[in-house]
């Protein structure tokens, strides 16, 4: 009965709690092990995200840059247009008032000699007369 007693106690009270002890503490080593992993996964992927993301800010940036400076030298070269086309109507628009001005002022002319002439043509036929009389 001493043997069957230190057998019992053994069994009941030293191996199999030890070998559960031993299971529990395999057990809790692998989870840590998983939550280490995790924790160091989760970690990397956090710095991977910040910086793919300051990465994508700065691609933006330079791509917002880009754009507003393609946008200023179009609009700068459509104002250099507008201004060499409003330079272009102003020297018609100039050809055109001296046009009209030489137009008008050789038509004034052309009044004039007409009158001058026809008062010329009168005073001769007047001298004419005149003189047919005497």
């Amino acid at each position: 009965a001493s043997e069957h007693y230190q057998h019992s106690l053994l069994l009941n009270k030293g191996l199999v709690p030890w070998k559960q002890l031993l299971d529990q503490s395999r057990k809790n080593t692998q989870l840590a092990e998983v939550h280490h992993r995790h924790s160091l996964l989760r970690k990397c992927l956090c710095s991977w995200l910040q910086t793919a993301g300051e990465s994508l800010a700065a691609k933006e940036a330079l791509a917002a840059e880009l754009h507003r400076r393609i946008l200023l030298r179009r609009s700068l070269h459509s104002w250099l247009k507008c201004k060499d086309y409003i330079a272009v109507l102003e020297e018609r628009a100039q050809r055109f008032y001296r046009a009209r001005l030489l137009r008008r002022t050789l038509l004034a002319l052309l009044d004039l000699c007409t009158q001058e002439r026809l008062a010329q043509w009168d005073r001769e036929r007047l001298a004419q007369q005149h003189s047919h009389r005497m």
